[in-house]
């Protein structure tokens, strides 16, 4: 993260409630560092026993909150990694799928939001939104998901943890060998150039250009366009 890296405020919501905590924004009553972590602290204990957490890019913000408070959070469903999962064209912002399923309205803040500009006010409706969508996100993909046990199973078992893990490469990075990255480089590159020899005693193409390779499959040798 940035040097001059902060978070403005947390919002939290559960059924018919929400919660807007502003940290470090002109105006809120908790910028201090140990209220801060008291805040942390509660919300901590709050998710302990369970429940299921949701969020939109998640993996964000659990990276920017384990960095800054030292707490990774428990998260369970990601509506941004649901909804490219269900519909990999469909679109994966909040704004505009809250505007495609629910008519919501234009509440967007040009970003990046700059303190001087907006209100304390103004930035706590804009999280409000962003969290009130997000929950109702979540009942509508659960929904969907549901229907398609193999689909929900990849959502649960592949991305959800790939997306929790990322969140400590992204911080730290990985262990790596660069001996044994070598010889598992040099494996590869050599099974790669086999397999190039012989696609290339069927057609002398580039087998990296998908519009010659699509004009071979489906020109030459009449292979049925089955999407």
């Amino acid at each position: 993260l940035a040097p001059d890296f902060k978070i403005f405020m947390i919002g939290f919501g559960v059924e018919g409630r929400q919660w807007i905590v502003p940290f470090d924004y002109p105006g809120s009553p908790f910028t201090d560092q140990r209220t801060q972590m008291k805040i942390i602290s509660a919300l901590k204990k709050a998710t302990s026993n369970g429940q299921k957490l949701v969020a939109q890019n998640g993996k964000y913000d659990n990276k920017c909150i384990l960095a800054t408070y030292g707490w990774r959070i428990p998260q369970t469903f990601d509506t941004m990694l649901a909804s490219y999962i269900l519909d990999e064209n469909a679109p994966r912002g909040l704004k505009p799928m809250s505007k495609m399923y629910f008519n919501a309205p234009d509440y967007d803040i040009p970003q990046p939001i700059n303190t001087n500009n907006y209100s304390l006010r103004d930035v706590a409706q804009y999280c409000a939104m962003d969290v009130y969508y997000t929950r109702r996100l979540y009942f509508l993909q659960r929904e969907q998901l549901l229907k398609d046990k193999a689909l929900l199973r990849v959502f649960k078992e592949l991305l959800m943890p790939a997306s929790n893990a990322l969140v400590d490469v992204e911080l730290n990075g990985v262990y790596l060998d660069p001996d044994k990255y070598q010889k598992v480089l040099a494996q590869v590159d050599g099974l790669v150039k086999e397999q190039e020899k012989i696609l290339l005693s069927y057609k002398n193409i580039n087998w990296n250009s998908t519009q010659q390779v699509a004009k071979y499959l489906f020109g030459e040798l009449k292979l049925e366009i089955l999407e």
